[in-house]
């Protein structure tokens, strides 16, 4: 499917919810060609251990994790800073370039911590490009305030418990 004929989407809501899901969904229904990247959970012994950003159909990196040492923390996970700051910046852009839907899963609170992938963020909403985007409901006021109340302007679906399900058998 052609960009010019995707229209941007935000998705939010509590952490485990189901925001990445309902993405990969709509992505696959629509048979839409994109680039961006999503975040990903690293689990060992069943147990979530950090986290990496993963460029599509490309590398990942971590960039938060209990056993990193970092004054930056997170709960109690570690911060790699310049994961958002280098690889994160390279990945926004490429995807700039690509002239494919950017997809951003997600932007959260540990994002924030880079003011250059913050500024560069505010680079992809400014580009007249369709973007699918998940925002941490805890964190939309401060994605809100960067790009200068622009989310406002964009179909949002939050989901929660209660829509849940009827959200998931919706066809897209």
């Amino acid at each position: 499917m052609k960009t010019k004929n995707i229209s941007s989407l935000i998705i939010t809501g509590e952490i485990g919810i189901g925001k990445t899901t309902l993405l990969k969904k709509i992505l696959f229904e629509k048979n839409l060609h994109y680039t961006g990247f999503f975040t990903e959970k690293i689990i060992e012994n069943q147990k979530i251990v950090g986290y990496k950003i993963s460029e599509i159909n490309r590398n990942s990196q971590t960039f938060a994790h209990i056993n990193f040492e970092s004054q930056k923390r997170f709960y109690h996970f570690g911060i790699n800073n310049s994961v958002f700051e280098e690889y994160g910046v390279q990945i926004l852009d490429r995807s700039l370039s690509s002239g494919k839907l950017i997809v951003l899963d997600e932007l959260g609170v540990i994002e924030q911590t880079s003011k250059k992938f913050c500024n560069k963020i505010k680079d992809v909403f400014s580009f007249e490009r369709p973007i699918y985007a998940i925002i941490q409901k805890r964190a939309w006021n401060f994605w809100n305030k960067l790009l200068d109340g622009k989310l406002q302007t964009i179909p949002i679906l939050e989901i929660n418990s209660t829509n849940r399900n009827n959200i998931y058998s919706m066809k897209y």
